[in-house]
């Protein structure tokens, strides 16, 4: 994870009154809403299953989903210090009101959290929304960390996969198991092959999604036979293309499942 520069430099994460988090679609920040919630007792207020937001949404929300006696309680709590609240899905919000809603909903996160004692906020989304969000946090003098998830690297993508896969089974057939791992990120790599330095940054961040790591996961899981998957792959002449086509398509399947099993 990484640090952005927004307009007015960074304020370094120890000192921040809200932390934002950005990273693309199916990177894990709801899981991670989650995580943060259980491990710091703090809620996690989740934009996407709540009404279009605004001014007073903060306030608002509160009173709808905390017992009334507790609100103001609460309410001090965000500027003294003593409470904390995980705000996910900032761009699926963006996406059901004005530019100008969003803003005052911005407005609202900036009353309770300028001068506040802690770290009152912490707030996950995608990028599109995430610099605009730490803009304008910044114009209400509003101290702002804007984080970045990363992908894996290369290494890291492959210890991924490998997590998946499950240890003990791929231990047993550890040779063949990496010849046929390594042949389909090569392979995928060879779309993207070129000179350009661009090209090699694309190919990491897709080979660095975790969409992606898990649709070679399901691809391997098809055919425990590694030794035999890797012949076939060959023999299909499964290469470039083919194979990008095959790993998106696993990708779309496992997202139109997702939203499937939320309906």
């Amino acid at each position: 994870m990484s640090q952005l520069p927004t307009a007015q430099g960074m304020t370094p994460y120890t000192e921040a009154e809200v932390i934002l988090i950005s990273a693309p679609g199916a990177t894990g920040k709801s899981a991670m809403s989650v995580y943060l919630s259980n491990k710091l007792d703090i809620p996690v207020l989740n934009l996407g299953k709540h009404p279009a937001v605004g001014a007073n949404s903060i306030s608002g929300l509160l009173m709808n989903n905390v017992v009334q006696e507790d609100t103001f309680v609460y309410h001090g709590g965000l500027k003294n210090g003593t409470c904390s609240m995980i705000i996910d899905g900032l761009d699926e919000a963006a996406i059901h009101i004005t530019q100008d809603g969003f803003n005052s909903f911005l407005k609202d996160v900036a009353f309770f959290a300028k001068g506040a004692k802690g770290l009152p906020f912490v707030i996950l989304g995608r990028p599109a929304v995430m610099e605009d969000a730490a803009l304008e946090l910044e114009v209400n003098d509003v101290k702002t960390t804007l984080l970045q998830i990363e992908p894996f690297t290369i290494p890291k993508a492959k210890e991924f996969i490998d997590n998946l896969q499950g240890k003990s089974y791929v231990s047993k057939y550890e040779k063949e198991y990496k010849e046929v791992r390594d042949y389909i990120i090569d392979q995928i790599g060879g779309f993207f092959k070129s000179e350009s330095e661009l090209n090699k940054n694309i190919f990491e961040r897709f080979i660095g999604y975790a969409p992606v790591l898990q649709s070679i996961s399901t691809l391997l899981s098809d055919k425990l036979n590694y030794h035999n998957l890797l012949d076939e792959l060959k023999k299909n002449k499964k290469q470039k293309i083919d194979l990008l086509v095959d790993i998106v398509n696993r990708i779309v399947l496992r997202e139109q499942t997702k939203i499937h099993d939320e309906d």
